[in-house]
Order: C-alpha cells, then sequence, then structure tokens
C-alpha cells in the first residue's frame, strides 16, 4: 500500500524488569506445560 512504513518506526523503548523477548518465552512454555493435558492441546 502507498505510504505504509515510510516514516520511521517507533519504539516503546527498552525491555522493562529484565522481561525480554526470551524471558517471556520461557515463562510462558513453564506455565503451559503445568497445565492439564486437555487444556493444553486446546491451545496447541
Amino acid at each position: 500500500m502507498k505510504g505504509y512504513s515510510v516514516r520511521e518506526q517507533m519504539k516503546n523503548g527498552p525491555a522493562l524488569a529484565g522481561r525480554g523477548t526470551e524471558a517471556v518465552s520461557d515463562t510462558i512454555a513453564k506455565v503451559i506445560t503445568g497445565l492439564p493435558g486437555q487444556l493444553r492441546r486446546l491451545l496447541s
């Protein structure tokens, strides 16, 4: 589309409290593995 992504993208700033992408994905994985099997299958 014309004009899409023409201007510079604004970042929200640095990750807060060490919550980078890896930390968040690791935490989500730990939480999901603790769920009952039937619920895990619904999420995948």
